[in-house]
């Protein structure tokens, strides 16, 4: 296995980073969250996944070892492979995804692409007793609401407009949140 490769970033693109190590172009797959935070002559190291498959041979890539660790549990449940996983962790960063998972958040993980709510469910059940007895995440009440405030795009796009998460949630108490956004975001505006 080839745990990590440092070197150089020579290209990326959509779905993937070429590494110049010693005169060669590595092509390592990876999560587009991850692909953000680099930028082309940048010198980095990337942790790795080396999958082969009977017409195939690919190198994913992790900006660090807790993203590795998460793809590694994502493709151990029953129909994930690395493909989805990479889409996964792409729609959403590692720690999102581990926190979403624990507190059994499927709003969270349906939003990732290729997620449905029987996938998101299967994640659950087969990696929140895994997740919980590693030490790198416990949320605190903090986190929970945080969490919870990403599926509230009213809430978002008050915060968008400047206010304080805090203020935004007060103007937004009391009013029907099955309405649509334009009429929410009116009646919370008037309610400031």
């Amino acid at each position: 296995m080839i745990d990590y490769i440092k070197g150089s970033i020579y290209q990326i693109t959509n779905d993937a980073v070429v590494i110049d190590k010693g005169g060669i172009g590595i092509k390592i797959l990876m999560p587009s969250t991850s692909l953000k935070k680099l930028s082309e002559g940048q010198e980095t190291t990337i942790y790795t996944d080396l999958v082969v498959r009977e017409d195939d041979i690919s190198l994913y890539g992790f900006i660090d070892l807790h993203e590795r660790q998460m793809y590694q549990l994502l493709i151990t449940v029953s129909g994930i492979g690395p493909k989805v996983a990479m889409n996964i962790l792409g729609g959403m960063n590692s720690s999102l995804l581990q926190k979403s998972i624990l507190l059994e958040d499927l709003s969270i993980l349906t939003q990732a692409p290729g997620v449905g709510k029987k996938t998101a469910q299967r994640i659950v059940v087969e990696l929140k007793d895994k997740l919980s007895k590693m030490d790198s995440f416990v949320p605190s009440d903090v986190e929970v609401q945080q969490i919870h405030s990403l599926d509230n795009p009213a809430l978002e796009a008050l915060i968008q407009l400047g206010y304080q998460e805090k203020e935004a949630n007060k103007m937004l108490q009391g009013i029907d949140k099955d309405q649509p956004i334009e009429l929410i975001l009116r009646q919370a505006l008037k309610n400031r």
